[in-house]
């Protein structure tokens, strides 16, 4: 878009449209690179730019507008001359010229009443403002009178020699003087603007930097400025700064909110900035007048001060009584956080009184307000109130004074706190109440010393030596701490009764340092007696538990406790005390060091398996004499420990690797593997597949071939893990021992775990019996739902119902599979431990299929099905009920049937028997279950049908055969009786032969319902 118009409004359109809310925004991010006071000068700048072309606009808008006659003359001579000779155009002429002179005669007039206004609360920017407004006008009403209009009005005038001439050239002449006047001011008050500006947009410490300049500018302006030249306007100047300096103290005083809502001590600073700033005003402004006062041939400062700082000094006193009573909340706020006990009616006294005047509704910076000095007497009377009960308060304090200390903590809190002249007298009094009682704390003190000296209460974990030194410290701190600050009160200590209390405190004083001392030399001495414990062997063992300990003495930790603290304490010690004290971490670190490697040392002695055990004896032996030279020879000064610990260390370190190499080979290849064979599953029985007495043995001795030789697989890996254990420790070299490995111990090793190898095969094959054996004679039992194990068809073998496989072969199969589970160990070889090289090797499985548990499971399988073969028999003679259908001759029993001369009814009674044989043979189960076997009838219920189809099937032609010749018959008879009905009635004949065949026809109806329906 655009800005069209005037110059100056389409400036002011852009700053105020524009350019302002940009700058507020902070749009380009300018402010980052600018300080918080150059953005709040360059914001106060902008505004007061904007408040300039305002006012300029607002001039010219009001700008005087010279009256423009209605008869134009030509501006040449022959034209203005015959004008002068008319008396109409002369008369029209001096009307606006006496118009014009009103009008300039009322401006000229307005300045004095605007200069001499005695309105205090405008600032200096205002004198600015009026006189480029002024000036403004003026230049217009010049600007006119230069234009052609006017000139020819004046020209034409001046020929008729018009007495208004003479009046219009007195205020001609006024008007040229006041413009330059205007000019003039507006100069000189431009030049005091940057030391306005701080009144206006600044702080108090902003308008203390620039007083000097301001006076310096106003007194250059005095003496230059025609108009300022006198008292009385600038007075008035005077004034409006003071105003403008009330204004910017109230709004710094205001302007972080509410004073009550402020921090006291901070408002009580800008507080006495005001004052300063008054005071400074005042300096400045003397210092100024008394320069000018040495030179008496300038201008002098002789202006009316009470007019310029009479506001500014009642302000100042309402600001001095504010600091007052903010002062006092102060104090006392401060005196309640110290949470003094009984304080708390007096503070919600004082609560109160604040409280009460924080309601009231004026604003507390209004000097013009006198309710505020009625309110702040009022205040001042509720505090002295408050200060009298205060001083009750304090006077029941130290009525019963129960420790010295306390009472002189007391007494400083109150110190600190109350600054009043008032309760600060009454508080000195209270040095000698206190100083009377300390008499009485010097003789608690000397009756705990008697009493306790013997047996001091210590503080917790301080060594001896140390907790007597700090309770005899304790008790001089108790009368020493207060006696300091007695001495500093010169008047107390020259009375009669302090220099008694003196001499008692000296003499309790020196004893209680000599039981110091005592405790000191008695500790001096016991230094060499406690050094003695750093001879001893570094590591000890228990002569029943035989445990390694680290052997370090004990009295050493004290010497080393006792040297410390005293030290902190700031007590004297001996060098040799100093010197066991500066080892301090080296012991520490030894004995920590050493309780790590014997604790590590537990720990992988701990980890040793027994069964390995005995192999490692020259091994810990090894390790022993490592460790020896602790338990003989090193003392805890000896200057090898740090080589002797790392020899421990890495011989540790080394047994360790050793003891977890073995642990590892038995845990991972030797148990883990023991493990997978006594889990081997040698047969496969699904529990949700029922199988076929062919595919079973199929999957069991396919199932058997790759557990066999899993499980001998298994046994190599255990037999070499074995023979590597026993490489690993046969190997290990020792340095330090002669001793060597039992044979003995190593052919027991071997034997302990040939026997848990024999144990898991064993396992192994038991549980894989075990399993064949539930599964063969489990039963459907209820929540059961474990298949049969093996599927057997139910046929119909005439003249017998059957089983197929039968029961023998089903015995068969199992008897086969124990054999194969039996058979895989016969792969494995018994370990040779102490054999002759040569002698073969026995089969595991001579072994295994001796054992008592396996022979009995296997001849518990032998006869697995017998339970179950009466059971069977049982069902399948269920079956006989059915065996006419194959039994009986067929043509025999159809021609004896016949033979009878059967009905319809006959035929259908005896087809409604075999379908009803049909549907007792569908409604046998397909599979039934007995033990193990799973019987299929699908088959048998095949044959079934097929024998009841055929004896049904034979009835059913014949009967269908019969059916038709009826049927036949009683078509041929409908269609006679249809014929002979149709024939035409022609006589009485005709008549009766219908009626017959119509009575032969109901006679049929009726029997045909009977036969067919």
């Amino acid at each position: 878009g655009s800005f069209e118009g005037p110059t100056l409004q389409v400036l002011q359109r852009m700053l105020t449209s524009l350019y302002t809310p940009c700058i507020d925004a902070n749009l380009f991010q300018f402010t980052k690179k600018m300080k918080k006071t150059e953005v709040a000068e360059l914001n106060a700048a902008n505004a007061r730019c904007v408040k300039v072309l305002d006012k300029a606009i607002e001039s010219l808008a009001s700008g005087m507008e010279l009256e423009a006659p209605s008869k134009v003359v030509e501006n040449k001579p022959t034209a203005i001359n015959a004008a002068a000779a008319d008396n109409s155009i002369v008369a029209e002429y001096e009307s606006v010229v006496l118009d014009w002179c009103r009008q300039t005669e009322a401006l000229l007039n307005e300045k004095e009443g605007m200069v001499s206004s005695e309105d205090g609360e405008i600032g200096p920017r205002t004198e600015l403002e009026y006189w480029r407004s002024r000036m403004g006008k003026l230049n217009s009403i010049i600007e006119q009178l230069k234009g052609e209009n006017c000139r020819v009005v004046l020209a034409v005038l001046q020929v008729n020699k018009s007495r208004v001439i003479k009046r219009w050239k007195t205020n001609d002449n006024a008007i040229t003087d006041a413009a330059n006047e205007a000019k003039d001011n507006v100069k000189y008050l431009f030049t005091l603007d940057k030391y306005i500006e701080p009144l206006y947009s600044g702080t108090p410490a902003a308008i203390l930097e620039t007083l000097p300049g301001l006076l310096n500018n106003i007194r250059m302006m005095h003496t230059i400025a025609r108009y300022y030249s006198t008292s009385l306007r600038m007075t008035t100047l005077f004034r409006k700064v003071t105003d403008q300096m009330i204004a910017n103290c109230r709004a710094f005083v205001e302007a972080d909110g509410n004073m009550w809502d402020q921090p006291t001590a901070s408002l009580i600073a800008n507080l006495r900035t005001c004052l300063e700033v008054n005071h400074q005003y005042q300096e400045q402004y003397r210092a100024v007048r008394d320069q000018l006062a040495a030179s008496p041939k300038n201008k002098q400062f002789d202006f009316n001060e009470n007019l310029i700082f009479g506001k500014f000094d009642l302000f100042c006193r309402r600001v001095e009584k504010l600091i007052d009573m903010f002062c006092t909340v102060e104090q006392f706020s401060a005196l309640s956080k110290h949470n003094l006990e009984g304080m708390d009616g007096l503070m919600a006294n004082f609560i109160n009184i604040v409280s009460d005047f924080k309601r009231k509704p004026y604003d507390l910076l209004d000097f013009h307000m006198n309710q505020f000095d009625r309110d702040y007497l009022e205040f001042n009377a509720n505090i002295h109130e408050l200060e009298s009960s205060l001083q009750g308060f304090i006077n029941a304090s130290f009525e019963h004074i129960t420790s010295t200390e306390h009472a002189l903590s007391l007494l400083r809190q109150f110190q600190a706190i109350l600054q009043r002249d008032s309760l600060k007298d009454d508080l000195e009094s209270k040095f000698m109440v206190i100083f009377q009682n300390y008499g009485l704390d010097l003789e608690t003190v000397q009756r705990l010393y008697e009493k306790q000296k013997s047996s001091p209460p210590t503080v917790r974990n301080a060594p001896p030596v140390t907790g007597n030194v700090m309770w005899a410290r304790q008790l001089m701190r108790r009368i020493e701490a207060p006696m300091a600050q007695f001495k500093e009160n010169a008047a107390l200590m020259t009375t009669k009764e302090s220099k008694k209390l003196v001499k008692v405190y000296n003499k309790i004083a020196r004893t209680i340092i000599e039981f110091e001392t005592l405790w000191h030399l008695a500790w001096t001495k016991g230094i060499e007696a406690a050094k003695s414990g750093l001879q001893a062997t570094l590591i000890v063992r228990h002569p029943t538990s035989e445990k390694l300990h680290v052997n370090f003495d004990r009295e050493i930790l004290q010497l080393l406790r006792e040297t410390k603290c005293l030290m902190r304490m700031g007590v004297d010690v001996p060098e040799s005390a100093k010197i066991v004290l500066l080892q301090e971490e080296k012991f520490k670190n030894y004995y920590n060091l050493l309780s790590y490697a014997l604790l590590e040392h537990e720990q992988v002695m701990a980890g040793i398996l027994p069964i390995t055990a005995p192999l490692l004896k020259p091994h810990i032996s090894e390790l022993e004499r490592v460790i020896q030279p602790g338990m003989l020879s090193l003392t805890w000064t000896s200057m090898n420990i740090d080589a002797y610990l790392h020899a421990f260390h890495a011989e540790l370190m080394r047994f360790n690797d050793l003891v977890s190499k073995i642990k590892d080979v038995v845990d991972n290849r030797l148990m883990r593997n023991l493990k997978s064979v006594a889990e081997l599953k040698l047969v496969e029985l699904p529990s949700e597949e029922t199988f076929t007495l062919d595919k079973f043995v199929s999957i069991q001795e396919k199932h058997v071939r790759d557990q066999a030789a899993i499980m001998a697989a298994k046994n190599v890996e255990v037999e070499e893990a074995m023979q590597d254990l026993i490489a690993l420790v046969t190997n290990y070299p020792t340095k330090y021992t002669s001793e060597s490995i039992d044979p003995a111990d190593v052919q027991k090793l071997q034997a302990h775990f040939s026997r848990l190898m024999y144990d898991a095969v064993l396992n192994c094959t038991q549980e894989s019996l075990n399993l064949v054996k539930r599964r063969v004679g489990s039963r459907a039992l209820a929540g059961f739902h474990e298949k049969p194990f093996f599927e057997v068809n139910v046929e119909l073998q005439i003249p017998n119902v059957i089983m197929n496989p039968p029961l023998s072969e089903i015995q068969a199969a199992i008897n086969k599979c124990s054999r194969t589970i039996l058979g895989c160990s016969k792969r494995l070889q018994v370990w040779q431990i102490d054999a002759e090289p040569g002698k073969p090797r026995r089969s595991v499985y001579e072994v295994v299929s001796k054992d008592r548990e396996i022979v009995r499971v296997v001849l518990l399988l032998t006869g697995s099905v017998e339970g179950a073969k009466r059971q069977v028999y049982e069902y399948l003679n269920t079956f006989s009920k059915y065996d006419f259908l194959w039994k009986d001759d067929k043509e025999v029993a159809y021609k004896s049937f016949v033979d009878r001369k059967p009905t319809i009814e006959d035929f259908e009674s005896e087809l409604r028997k075999y379908v009803t044989v049909e549907s007792e043979i569908s409604r046998i189960p397909e599979k039934h279950t007995i033990g193990a076997l799973s019987l299929e009838t699908a088959p048998l219920k095949v044959a079934f049908k097929n024998e009841a189809n055929a004896w049904k099937s034979q009835y059913a032609e014949n009967l269908h055969l019969q059916a038709k010749q009826e049927l036949d018959h009683i078509t041929t008879w409908m269609i006679d009786m249809n014929r002979f009905l149709k024939r035409e009635i022609s006589d009485l004949d005709d008549v009766r032969m219908a009626m017959k065949y119509l009575s032969e026809v109901r006679e049929m109806e009726s029997r045909l319902d009977w036969e067919v329906g």
